[in-house]
């Protein structure tokens, strides 16, 4: 038996009337055997091992006791098998569905019915373990054969309709008939699709191609960018690029937005250091290139940004920019701060 096993537990099953008419361990005993039975709902019938795996904390409940009860209530039947005991499930297949079966072909014919599901095992119409559904055996569904069937053979489909058909056995005929006009349709209409979309295809290849940027207009607008210090991924910059060109932007309206940002930068005297924006960014999806990237106007009641950073780099860099300012030593700073507060020592 396999070692892993997935089982499903239903909720319908904590109102079945078997399943209710047992004590508390008992159904739990039961949730556990079902973990315990391989795929045709067969487990070895060994009270301390049953014990072991699914009760182990419990010392004090008497296993025979609890299988003896579900017994009772016909929830297990035991059976031998290779002069050994074991136990089968019912309609353990009616609710569990494993994609690929292991067992051992323990389970006796005159168990079938019961593992698998038969109306006539009691007379008490239940929603869980006196399910009357049996699934079958091959996972095939009986409706999608009997269409495949009807398709092959019209003689089948008309006696299904009559309800004069006796067995599922018909023999599908190995070649259909390809001179029927409904053949002939659904080629068509299959070669016509497949046209269609080879067409949307090499259209939609070629508008993508257009649309990105050329290597010249490229190489603009990385030259005009302004220098910044740290790293700066062109590779990933062009692809934002792009992304914009596809979106409808113009790389001449690209290359004037790199320009003005260029001499915002200036300006602040931002230029080669930490404070230019990498370029994945300004051409990223926050569209940063769409602002405007100019000055504030001079008001004599309200210092503008550009005299209020001209007094901070007086204040703590010697009126230089913070790039050529941490490139001096350290007595250099110390004269440059001097120099900008008029000879005042720090």
């Amino acid at each position: 038996m396999s070692s892993k096993r997935i089982r499903s537990v239903y909720q319908d099953l904590f109102s079945d009337h078997a399943f209710t008419s047992v004590s508390l361990p008992a159904r739990l005993l039961w949730i556990g055997i079902l973990t315990q039975c391989d795929d045709q709902g067969v487990f070895a019938w060994r009270p301390r091992q049953l014990r072991a795996r699914i009760l182990p904390v419990e010392p004090e409940l008497d296993i025979d006791a609890l299988l003896d009860e579900l017994l009772g209530a016909d929830m297990i039947r035991r059976f031998d098998a290779e002069d050994l005991p074991f136990g089968a499930v019912r309609n353990f297949r009616v609710y569990q569905k494993p994609r690929r079966e292991y067992h051992a072909d323990r389970l006796p014919e005159s168990l079938q019915n019961y593992v698998f599901g038969n109306p006539s095992l009691n007379g008490t119409k239940s929603t869980s373990l006196n399910s009357t559904k049996r699934p079958p055996l091959n996972g095939t569904k009986s409706t999608s054969l009997n269409r495949v069937r009807a398709r092959a053979d019209p003689a089948h489909a008309r006696a299904r309709a009559a309800g004069t058909t006796t067995s599922t056995c018909t023999r599908i005929p190995d070649t259909v008939s390809t001179d029927s006009p409904k053949k002939e349709s659904v080629q068509k209409n299959t070669h016509n699709v497949r046209a269609r979309t080879r067409e949307e295809t090499s259209h939609r290849t070629t508008r993508r191609a257009v649309r990105k940027i050329s290597d010249e207009a490229f190489e603009a607008i990385k030259s005009a960018y302004p220098k910044r210090e740290g790293s700066q991924p062109w590779a990933r910059a062009r692809q934002s690029i792009n992304a914009r060109c596809n979106a409808g932007a113009k790389p001449k309206d690209l290359l004037d937005a790199t320009k003005r940002y260029a001499d915002y930068c200036q300006a602040k005297g931002w230029t080669a250091t930490t404070f230019v924006m990498q370029a994945v960014r300004f051409f990223g999806p926050n569209l940063e290139y769409e602002a405007d990237w100019k000055l504030a106007e001079h008001n004599p009641d309200n210092p503008s940004v550009s005299e209020a950073t001209q007094k901070m780099r007086d204040a703590h860099f010697g009126g230089l920019s913070p790039h050529d300012f941490f490139n001096l030593s350290p007595a250099q700073q110390a004269e440059a701060r001097s120099r900008a507060r008029g000879g005042e020592p720090d």
